[in-house]
């Protein structure tokens, strides 16, 4: 265990070392100046990238936010509607709760709802015992699923986010939690909905539940994720806000009025930022293609886009990375190469090249007779 969180730490300095190449160069903003026991970051969905942090790297206790981790693990798991019964250690768990008793017939999706809306101590429990066998050996497996992220400053003791010792994260890793979780489109489904209904019970009935981010209702575009809180804790949340082709995640730990910090922080990010066409940073609409009737495939990126601060956008250009004899036939979505958008020497982006269509091999020449003779 001790080598597991020494190794941990390691990954973590490399992530941080790394982010140092990536930082992202904005214009001097109106952000706010917050305690030095908060931690804050504001990164682009996309790119991974930080817009804003304060104290993003400081290990702090995370309450719920826990759970988009296992709500995550939750999703990925198979049969997502068959219903089990709750194991017996998931009820009553202290806190927040979905209202899981003795006897219950549930299933994971349903679970994953009482995670992301009533924010459920029992779902978590259940979902954990239920797929791992126990509490503990499911927070390995949410420890394996950071530490192949990168993120080598969380650690997790249990799958709910109560006060315990070592259970702990960044701002910057809950920020990248969220923005792995948010592309399962079950996961984002459920986070971005205000009110959900899913069915459990003994027979399983339907409940109904309100989602606890207010944000859902009260910020333009918002699509999450999560909020948290426990005494030690204090106010958590992490929020993401999608505009204009540009998605925004924002995590803030241990700050009281955490919903209108957020608006701000949203704020000012959303209008140091935008999504710039790739065709318009040079991206070819052709490649050369040998062995069909056309010398030229068309070819589209997988995203058509790349969030860039105003400053960087004058220095972008894209590069494009492509077998050196691409030919046919070629399947329509194929890739066939990358595209990367680079800002002076850094590659800040980098999306799959596709083939726009679909292009057969020329036929083969017809032999004359004296190859049909000779073969």
């Amino acid at each position: 265990m001790r080598g597991d969180w020494i190794l941990k730490r390691l990954v973590g300095l490399a992530a941080l070392c790394a982010l140092l190449f990536c930082l992202w160069p904005v214009e001097a903003a109106a952000w706010p100046q917050l305690p030095a026991d908060t931690g804050a970051v504001v990164i682009d969905a996309q790119t991974g990238r930080v817009i804003f942090g304060h104290q993003e790297h400081e290990v702090k206790p995370m309450a719920s936010l826990t759970k988009m981790m296992t709500a995550y693990l939750t999703l990925q798991q198979p049969d997502l509607e068959a219903y089990f019964e709750v194991p017996a250690a998931a009820v009553g768990v202290e806190g927040s709760s979905m209202g899981l008793q003795l006897g219950d017939q549930v299933s994971l999706e349903a679970l994953a709802v009482g995670q992301l809306l009533p924010s459920g101590n029992d779902a978590a429990a259940a979902a954990a015992i239920h797929i791992a066998g126990s509490e503990a050996a499911f927070a390995e497996q949410m420890n394996a699923q950071a530490l192949a992220w990168g993120l080598g400053n969380t650690h997790f003791t249990n799958p709910h986010g109560l006060d315990a010792t070592g259970h702990q994260s960044t701002a910057y890793d809950l920020a990248q939690i969220a923005r792995h979780a948010i592309q399962d489109e079950n996961f984002l489904k459920i986070c971005s909905s205000a009110r959900m209904a899913c069915r459990f019970g003994n027979p399983p009935e339907e409940h109904t539940f309100t989602n606890h981010n207010r944000l859902l209702e009260e910020y333009e575009g918002c699509i999450g994720v999560k909020t948290g809180y426990t005494s030690l804790a204090g106010r958590c949340l992490a929020s993401a806000a999608r505009r204009e082709g540009v998605t925004l995640i924002c995590v803030t730990l241990h700050y009281r009025d955490d919903w209108n910090l957020h608006k701000q922080l949203l704020d000012e990010a959303f209008d140091q930022v935008q999504a710039v066409p790739l065709n318009t940073l040079g991206l070819p609409e052709n490649l050369p293609l040998a062995g069909a009737q056309s010398p030229l495939l068309a070819v589209a990126p997988a995203q058509a886009a790349v969030t860039l601060s105003r400053e960087e956008i004058p220095q972008a250009r894209v590069e494009v990375i492509a077998e050196p004899f691409l030919s046919a036939p070629v399947e329509k979505g194929q890739v066939v190469g990358r595209a990367l958008c680079r800002v002076g020497e850094q590659t800040v982006y980098e999306t799959p090249l596709l083939a726009a269509e679909t292009v057969p091999a020329l036929p083969e020449p017809k032999k004359g007779f004296w190859q049909r003779l000779f073969g």
